[in-house]
């Protein structure tokens, strides 16, 4: 409501002087603290104040002043009357367009307010439509994808009952497949409707079933002839049966596992058909292979080729035929444990190596008949894990052509005489285990064990015959010797040693790097199970050749005794030793070439020391026995010399006048009774040290007991002799 506005010049100044008594009544003790704070900060009204000034005066003038603003402003207000009556007039109808725009603006707001409302609500309304729209797109989509799937096309089914069968085959038994895994799913009860256990299957169930399972049982018989008859094809002769395998078998292998879902009964059929073929084509390949490998065959042991036999009745070892007791060279190109460095070598073609006229060892055969086994067995497996999705079924796929190969290696080895032979083919059946483990297979480690401890067997017996050979050497007569040189039978023992404990080393590397490979992850096998025989010179082993070595002792005492009867004359102990040298140092020798450090090494090496102190006695009494009688009769520290100065003197003049011959025929002699050059040389070197030795202390008792001699200043001294010992001495080999 507006308030009424004054229209006459009186009423205008009695309402001015309301408001100004209004404004006076407005004053407080604030309102005046704060006006003089302002007055204050004037500076002319500060100077007025703080001056001279007379402030009732100021006080006056300032009255007199504000009146006649006062006034003036009274009349000019009473002058523009009319003018402000006319703007009250002008405001008023203002006021009144404005209060109808008010009411104009506010009946519009009302109409908003409802089309607001109305908005709103077509909103909500737009929203279910478009929730009603997309769940209606899902359903269509579902639907149209169900109908799709449990659909067969009429093409398809075309197909499946009249095409041939082949590799565009598959597209429609996976038609079939998505129509037949939608069977279940139609027959259950929608949750959502209710329904009772007696509720029959709706109605596109009943229409389905009967025409999927038609189209199922034609594909699943076109299917089992169509895989029947690529695995017969296999039988064709000549065939690649892995490439067979992967270029045509691998290719359906969506066809066996349609069979397996739909007809495991027809799945197993024809899995055991592929078995059966593919087992019964296996043991026939793998048979003529070993066949054809026998006839590549070289002998390098026979039954007669054992440590003890006597040499009349030993083969001769011509340039085609190897030591049995040693790794040595096979006809002119490699040592026999060269294989052993090559573990992935591959197979032996026979026709090939027949045509260049090749021969080989028992050993090599064996290698490239188990490097085949392995490699059909591996690529059996793979293919059986692809085709099948079964890896066991190798087992019973290979158990055939495993049976073949046990059955081949012992009917060999029971005619088979090669000690070295069956150390190797030990290490390369163990050096396959590994190949195995890294391909990641373990179904061959049974078979690995089985043929180990067939060879274990074969080693033992072989062993026992070499043992029974030498034991019979010792009781009988037939073994005896000619001359000093080593013996036939230390020769043939020091190869066969120097041999097993170098194959010894070999193993044992192959055991860390099976190891290696089992911690890097490459195998899921222990090696305890894939391993199970262990070190093939254990504990023992270790024995049996103690036994051995015990028997080879006892051997060459029984050979060198005849040589120190009282019957050989006075140097009989002396050829006893050299011959005893000899044989000790042909087995250092030989070990020593391989570069096998072991107890046999040690054992001979004392022995031969012993009998090397024997022989530096007897040569040196020998050739200067007055001497070393006189020496051996006298105390070691020289405090008595028994003997008379007749004996003492002529022991001094003979040793003066022939020194230089008797270093001389030492060396000599020496040289000759040890065929070995540096064995001589070392023998030597010990006999002239002793025999400086022994002329020091001789020239010490002459010069304590006897120094006033004349035949005293005769004597060569021993710094001379010393001098001429060093051209020998300083000889190296």
């Amino acid at each position: 409501m507006s308030v009424p506005r004054p229209t006459s010049g009186p009423e205008l100044l009695e309402q001015f002087q309301l408001d100004l008594e209004s404004d006076i009544n407005e004053f407080t003790k604030e309102n005046i603290d704060a006006i003089l704070d302002e007055l204050e900060s004037d500076p002319e009204l500060r100077d007025k104040i703080v001056g001279d000034t007379d402030l009732k005066a100021f006080s006056d003038e300032v009255q007199q002043a504000v009146n006649g603003a006062e006034r003036t402003a009274l009349h000019g207000l009473v002058a523009e009357t009319e003018r402000v009556v006319a703007l009250g007039q002008d405001v008023r109808a203002c006021d009144r367009i404005l209060g109808r725009m008010a009411d104009y603006l506010h009946s519009f707001q009302l109409d908003l307010g409802e089309i607001s409302a109305e908005i709103h609500q077509l909103q909500q309304e737009s929203s279910a439509m478009q929730t009603a729209l997309t769940n209606r797109q899902l359903v269509e989509e579902k639907v149209r994808t169900f109908v799709q799937d449990v659909v067969v096309p009429p093409e398809a089914v075309r197909r499946v009952c009249e095409a041939e069968v082949n590799e565009a085959y598959l597209d429609c038994l996976l038609a079939i497949n998505r129509a037949a895994s939608l069977l279940p799913g139609l027959k259950a009860p929608d949750p959502l409707l209710p329904s009772t256990p007696s509720s029959p299957p709706p109605k596109a169930y009943n229409d389905l079933q009967p025409a999927v399972e038609l189209l199922i049982w034609k594909a699943v018989a076109k299917v089992r002839e169509f895989l029947i008859y690529r695995v017969h094809a296999l039988r064709k002769p000549h065939s690649n049966i892995q490439i067979l395998q992967q270029s045509f078998l691998v290719k359906y292998t969506g066809f066996y596992q349609f069979l397996r879902q739909w007809a495991p009964k027809v799945a197993a059929e024809v899995q055991g058909i592929y078995i059966e073929t593919v087992s019964n084509l296996f043991v026939q390949y793998y048979k003529a292979y070993l066949a054809s490998l026998a006839k590549l065959e070289c002998d390098v042991a026979v039954k007669t080729d054992l440590l003890g036999a006597p040499e009349p009745f030993a083969k001769s070892f011509t340039k085609k035929r190897t030591s049995p007791f040693s790794l040595g060279v096979i006809g002119s190109t490699q040592t026999r444990n060269a294989l052993l460095d090559t573990p992935n070598a591959p197979a032996i073609v026979p026709h090939l190596a027949a045509s260049n006229s090749e021969q080989f060892p028992y050993e090599v055969l064996f290698r490239s008949a188990l490097r085949l086994l392995v490699d059909t067995a591996c690529s059996e497996a793979r293919f059986c894990s692809q085709f099948f999705d079964e890896q066991e079924v190798v087992s019973t796929v290979i158990a055939k052509i495993l049976a073949a190969h046990l059955e081949a290696l012992e009917l060999r080895l029971s005619t088979y005489f090669d000690f070295i032979g069956i150390l190797l083919m030990l290490i390369i059946n163990q050096q396959n285990v590994a190949i195995m483990t890294q391909r990641g297979f373990s179904f061959l480690g049974d078979h690995f064990g089985r043929v180990s401890r067939v060879l274990l067997a074969r080693l033992s017996v072989v062993f026992e015959l070499h043992m029974d050979s030498v034991r019979a050497a010792l009781t009988t007569s037939y073994v005896a010797i000619t001359d000093q040189r080593p013996h036939y039978v230390v020769r043939r023992y020091a190869e066969l040693m120097a041999s097993v404990l170098s194959l010894h080393v070999v193993q044992l590397r192959s055991d860390e790097a099976f190891e290696d490979s089992f911690v890097n992850g490459a195998g899921s096998v222990r090696p305890s199970q894939a391993n199970p025989w262990g070190d093939i010179l254990g504990a023992e082993w270790s024995g049996k050749l103690l036994v051995l070595r015990s028997h080879i002792e006892q051997l060459l005492a029984k050979l060198a005794a005849p040589l120190a009867a009282p019957s050989a004359g006075p140097e009989g102990v002396k050829r006893r030793s050299v011959f005893l040298i000899n044989n000790y140092d042909l087995v250092l020798s030989v070990l020593e070439e391989r570069g096998v450090i072991s107890e046999e090494m040690m054992v001979f090496r004392q022995l031969h020391a012993a009998e090397v102190r024997v022989f530096v006695e007897e040569e040196l009494t020998g050739v200067m026995g007055g001497i070393v009688s006189l020496l051996q009769r006298s105390p070691i520290d020289g405090s008595e010399i028994r003997a008379d100065v007749v004996e003492v003197e002529r022991l001094a003049v003979h040793f003066t006048a022939e020194w230089k011959v008797i270093i001389n025929k030492i060396n000599t002699d020496v040289m000759n009774m040890f065929p070995n050059f540096r064995n001589g040389l070392e023998v030597s070197k010990q006999v002239l040290t002793q025999l400086a030795l022994y002329y020091a202390r001789f020239e010490d008792l002459v010069k304590r007991h006897f120094g006033n001699s004349y035949f005293r200043k005769d004597m060569v001294p021993v710094s001379t002799i010393r001098y001429e010992l060093q051209k020998y001495l300083s000889r190296k080999f």
